[in-house]
């Protein structure tokens, strides 16, 4: 196993504990780092069974923010986590996708969950691997399937 500042440094290695914390609270996942034992010296087990799926996509998410890359591809970025803390994640994402050192990178996210789309700047709709519509989320709300299937996203979490 890594470290979790280990981990971190494997998109860049000069990363200091300043910015591993500071990119930890970005993903949410400020509290869970201090909650553990040794902080960023806690060391994560090769098998997983140290973080949950959600921390474990955070982390990698994280990764990606410190990581030298101008285009982050992110395919179910908030996967596992409570629908709320998902849509507060994504949106902050193409609301904010800069790197830590102030960088603007493009964000592309391959996702189900559309109530956090209304912060892209563009939307494209996949069905059956062909492009279906495209356009801002609002304008995509005017298409009956694409308000149907947002309508029944909030209908299900209403639900829980």
């Amino acid at each position: 196993g890594t470290t979790v500042l280990e981990n971190l440094r494997v998109a860049r290695g000069d990363l200091d504990a300043d910015e591993a914390r500071a990119v930890l609270a970005r993903v949410g996942l400020g509290a869970w780092l201090e909650a553990l034992p040794d902080g960023l010296d806690t060391l994560l087990a090769s098998d997983g069974r140290t973080v949950s799926g959600g921390e474990r996509r955070r982390l990698l998410l994280a990764r990606g923010l410190v990581g030298p890359a101008r285009i982050l591809l992110l395919d179910e970025p908030a996967e596992h986590l409570d629908p709320r803390l998902a849509d507060e994640l994504v949106t902050g994402l193409l609301t904010d996708p800069r790197g830590l050192d102030g960088t603007p990178r493009g964000v592309v996210v391959a996702t189900h969950r559309l109530a956090p789309l209304a912060a892209a700047d563009e939307v494209i709709v996949l069905r059956e691997g062909r492009v279906a519509a495209r356009g801002t989320h609002a304008d995509l709300l005017a298409d009956p399937g694409y308000r149907e299937a947002l309508e029944r996203e909030l209908a299900t979490e209403r639900a829980r």
